[in-house]
């Protein structure tokens, strides 16, 4: 799925961008804000707006001259839209999950690359960075690996592409300088265990 917008894939990219901007503030918007804060041309945010008013997801009202659109948050599909704009932290608790389960936190698990930069699309890996504690079993590693694919994949559709290091591998990727180190020292975002960019730290000082 698309994981940066994940409620383009059911409700089409218009529709899930209005309806998270029109979200997003308490007051209502004109027909033009709401087409800049979306992205979307003008008319195309007017059909849309139209469209979803018709099925009372958004409300709209006269303001002057102007109309002011808000949508409707007693709607009983509000509830399910916004699970969907949810989704992304939702792939984080169910990381979390299936590395607590098993090692608590003693392995360091991180989101990196697009994931965690919030530029992942359909195509994406969900990038994974798992950094072992020393006390931690081979079997339990394969356990927590097996675990985070599996669940990853059947939640988003979309493939977790895992690397897992000891901390002494760590150490020498960052002696060695290589390029994974910057890219977790800049973006890394940890979701169990230890933070990795303060691993990293620690391994070079």
């Amino acid at each position: 799925m698309d994981l940066s917008h994940p409620a383009a894939d059911l409700l089409g990219p218009g529709p899930a961008r209005i309806l998270q901007r029109l979200g997003d503030v308490s007051g209502g918007l004109t027909g033009r804000r709401v087409a800049e804060l979306a992205g979307v041309p003008t008319s195309t945010s007017q059909r849309i707006l139209a469209e979803l008013e018709e099925i009372g997801l958004v409300e709209a009202r006269e303001a002057g001259a102007a109309r002011l659109y808000t949508v409707n948050r007693d709607h009983v599909l509000w509830d399910p839209v916004q699970r969907m704009f949810a989704a992304p932290s939702r792939i984080e608790q169910i990381i979390r999950a299936s590395a607590a389960e098993i090692v608590g936190d003693a392995a360091s698990v991180s989101l990196f690359g697009s994931t965690s930069r919030g530029h992942a699309g359909r195509a994406s890996d969900v990038d994974i960075v798992v950094v072992w504690g020393d006390e931690i079993e081979p079997s339990d590693r394969a356990t927590v690996l097996a675990s985070i694919g599996e669940r990853v994949s059947n939640a988003t559709g979309n493939r977790a592409e895992i690397i897992d290091l000891s901390r002494a591998e760590l150490r020498d990727l960052a002696e060695h300088d290589d390029p994974l180190i910057e890219s977790w020292r800049a973006e890394a975002k940890t979701v169990v265990g230890s933070d990795l960019k303060r691993l990293i730290a620690s391994v070079t000082a």
